[in-house]
């Protein structure tokens, strides 16, 4: 129950990085496993209400049996009440277990159905198979986005994002920003308008096919049960474990990778709890560089965090830019003092300067 939890809050991580089918694959087998055991709770309950048809059938003889003995003078009348009594206390802890039983195969079909929930992403049109350019620009056109019919979060928006470009997109809390960028992202489908990546529209592009090209890294990257290697594992392919060395290598991160109690070992705890929030967007940004996209989405994480890590957020920034288009949501002024280009929302209005 801990992991489908920790799970369904990754929900959303997990289908930007595209680490949601491997985690699907556990949870069809661990799914497998409940319907078995829920085909014998079914079986074993079914012979328990045939105990308990039994039990009914035995205090019966025991009442006519004990009337008629006691009638004859065998038997005390006391004695027949002990007997039934005690035949009733006996199937009464059966028709317990019976009870419990159907209990638990009620929670294993509930289960089942929550897991399901884990399949399911965004209302999208069925892909027509279409693969991505290796470049190109992101192209947001006369976009309008509403979490609520009527309230619109973003009406009209035209922003392009040319490749290699390195943008930081500003605003107050609530303006549209992380809106904006899960949309460009394909995470979320516009109510009108497109969303394009080098002219083709993400809309009719199969869902692994943008996670090659368009990674989101969001500002709170949940992480789930188990080790920093198996977190970093949850991206469309299979990394090695070298291949994990050197993406946090490549990233400046190795003396932070050793500050680790256990390096790639370390048990990052529930929800990564092991991990403060900076570390938490340091393993997001790994598992952007080794998906390798054409367009990385950034959201700054707006939790005060310790100056040490947060230079190490900004040097992995820095190496990971290179030769690709760069969003950064930034939150904090010199952030945004950095970039020549700042996409401004303000109340679901885009401007740029």
């Amino acid at each position: 129950a801990a992991t489908f939890t920790e799970t369904l809050a990754a929900r959303e991580t997990l289908q930007l990085t595209g680490g949601m089918a491997d985690r699907q694959r556990r949870f069809a087998a661990q799914n497998a496993a409940l319907r078995a055991a829920e085909d014998r709770t079914v079986d074993v309950e079914l012979r328990l209400r045939l105990i308990g048809f039994l039990e009914g059938l035995s205090v019966a003889v025991l009442l006519v049996a004990g009337a008629w003995l006691a009638g004859s003078g065998r038997v005390t009348i006391g004695t027949v009440a002990v007997f039934v009594l005690a035949v009733a206390n006996l199937f009464e802890g059966v028709l317990r277990l019976s009870q419990v039983l159907g209990e638990l195969q009620s929670t294993a079909v509930s289960l089942a159905r929550l897991l399901d929930l884990l399949e399911r992403t965004a209302d999208r049109p069925a892909p027509d198979n279409r693969a991505l350019p290796e470049t190109g620009d992101l192209t947001v056109k006369s976009v309008r986005y509403a979490y609520r019919q009527g309230t619109d979060v973003l009406d009209g928006v035209d922003v392009s994002f040319p490749h290699g470009a390195h943008v930081a997109i500003a605003g107050p809390t609530g303006s549209g920003k992380s809106t904006l960028v899960k949309l460009a992202s394909g995470l979320y489908q516009p109510d009108a308008g497109t969303v394009t990546f080098g002219g083709v529209d993400l809309a009719g592009v199969a869902e692994a096919e943008v996670r090659r090209r368009i990674v989101l890294v969001p500002q709170q990257v949940h992480l789930v049960s188990g080790t920093l290697a198996d977190n970093l594992m949850l991206v469309p392919h299979e990394p090695t474990r070298d291949e994990l060395l050197d993406a946090v290598d490549r990233l400046g991160l190795t003396a932070w990778l050793a500050g680790l109690p256990d390096g790639l070992d370390t048990v990052v705890g529930p929800y990564g709890s092991a991990l403060s929030a900076g570390e938490q967007q340091l393993v997001g940004i790994v598992r952007a560089a080794l998906v390798d996209p054409a367009v990385l989405i950034l959201d700054e994480a707006t939790a005060d965090l310790d100056p040490v890590v947060a230079a190490q957020i900004e040097t992995a920034v820095d190496r990971v830019r290179a030769g690709r288009t760069l969003i950064l949501v930034a939150h904090r002024p010199e952030t945004i003092a950095r970039h020549a280009t700042v996409v401004h929302v303000d109340d679901g209005v885009v401007t740029v300067s």
